[in-house]
């Protein structure tokens, strides 16, 4: 990792001494006033939004920009996560267990959302004749990490094994759990460069060097019901259990060097 952050800085170097050698020529990239929208690029077909769910002081999702003269830029990134996922298990026992065969069917579900701003500046090294555009910069921000939901219910029925027809009992529990969230804060050294190979359109890389800390955790509460009934019997019972908490908290400071990963494309107007 050190091998290529000193070879990007060697390699900016030799761009903006260049660059201040290259003679005048139609401008490629964007002016003071000039606004920019940059995404993450994996592939040719996908805008990633994926890294920052597990690290939210990762490289820019969506970076928006505002170039408050040649050589200086305002820069906003965000990171934005919304959980919402659905799982579904089913099985039925083909071979009795205890004289009895089962028919399973659990369905859970998860939502959360989180949320990042970082705003920041950038120092542009090049000309504006160049199609190369070296920078550095820092940003410094906040990250809000909302809390989890985590819902369940598990239906369960058993049936005698010598008459499928014969249901002996079943039971519809549901599960929820409510696990909450924190915030996060940090700041970042910027050292990237834009390569334009068309006007006001460009791709890049950029690594960042940074440090973060985050606090999450609180109180759990974890909540469950439902009922159970005999049909043979003719009873039933409710499963009321009153609500569990308890207390977790998770405290995290660590300082590295992230990169895209990947293709950052910038459009400017």
């Amino acid at each position: 990792m050190k091998r290529i952050v000193f070879s990007l800085v060697l390699f900016l170097g030799f761009a903006a001494s260049v660059s201040a050698q290259e003679p005048a020529a139609e401008r490629m990239k964007p002016a003071g006033g000039d606004f920019g929208l940059g995404f993450k690029i994996t592939g040719l077909s996908n805008i990633n939004f994926s890294e920052w769910s597990n690290d939210h002081f990762a490289v820019p999702q969506m970076l928006g920009r505002y170039y408050i003269s040649d050589k200086f830029a305002l820069r906003a990134r965000i990171g934005l996560d919304m959980t919402n996922v659905r799982d579904r298990y089913a099985n039925k026992d083909e071979v009795a267990i205890a004289g009895f065969k089962r028919d399973t069917l659990i369905d859970s579900k998860t939502t959360g959302s989180n949320f990042s701003l970082f705003p920041g500046v950038e120092y542009h090294m090049a000309s504006a004749a160049t199609k190369i555009d070296p920078y550095i910069g820092f940003e410094a921000g906040i990250s809000v990490i909302g809390k989890k939901t985590d819902l369940s219910t598990s239906k369960l029925a058993e049936f005698d094994a010598n008459n499928s027809d014969a249901k002996t009992s079943e039971s519809v529990i549901t599960t929820k759990k409510i696990t909450p969230g924190g915030m996060g804060f940090g700041g970042n050294l910027i050292l990237g460069f834009n390569y334009f190979f068309s006007d006001n359109f460009a791709l890049g890389a950029e690594y960042t060097l940074g440090t973060a800390y985050t606090k999450t955790g609180g109180i759990t509460d974890v909540t469950t019901s439902g009922v159970t009934t005999q049909p043979q019997a003719g009873t039933s019972s409710i499963v009321d259990q009153p609500t569990y908490q308890y207390e977790s908290n998770n405290y995290s400071t660590h300082t590295q060097i992230r990169s895209t990963g990947g293709v950052n494309i910038s459009v400017f107007w």
